[in-house]
C-alpha cells in the first residue's frame, strides 16, 4: 500500500516507533497527505478500524484488534523494534527476578513464534 495521500496515524513525538517510521518513508519520497497523532498503538488501531487513516503498528498489537474489525498488510519495508528489561547493574539479582526474567524470555519467544505465523498467514492468504 503506498501511503501517499493517505491520513497517516503516527505515535506522538515521544516514542522512537514515529521517526523509525518516517526514516523507512523518505528514500521512497512517500509523503502522507497528513497525519493524526496519538499516544498509543492501541488508539491508533481504533482510529484506523473507525476509518479516521491508516496506522503503521508493531504486529502484536495487530493482532489484539483484528477481531475488532482491523484490516492490516506487512508495512515494507520491514522495520524493527526493541523491547529491552532493564535491571540495575550494582542490585543483587533476587531468586524471584531471576525467574521472571526466564519467564519473560520464554512468554517472549513463544510470542515471536505466533507473530512470525501470523506474518506468514498473511502473506499466503
Amino acid at each position: 500500500m503506498d501511503l501517499s495521500g493517505e491520513t497517516l496515524i503516527t505515535l506522538s513525538n515521544f516514542d522512537q516507533w514515529r521517526l523509525t517510521v518516517e526514516t523507512a518513508l523518505e528514500p521512497a519520497r512517500i509523503r502522507p497527505l497528513r497525519r493524526i497523532d496519538t499516544f498509543t498503538t492501541q488508539i491508533a488501531c481504533e482510529l484506523a478500524t473507525s476509518g479516521s487513516g491508516v496506522a503503521v503498528v508493531d504486529l502484536l498489537t495487530v493482532l489484539e484488534n483484528v477481531s475488532k474489525g482491523l484490516e492490516w498488510r506487512p508495512f515494507e519495508p520491514e522495520v524493527d523494534f526493541d523491547i529491552a528489561l532493564v535491571r540495575p547493574a550494582s542490585r543483587y539479582r533476587s531468586r524471584l527476578s531471576n525467574h521472571l526474567v526466564k519467564r519473560l524470555r520464554v512468554a517472549a519467544r513463544d510470542t515471536e513464534a505466533e507473530l512470525l505465523a501470523a506474518y506468514a498467514s498473511q502473506q499466503t492468504g
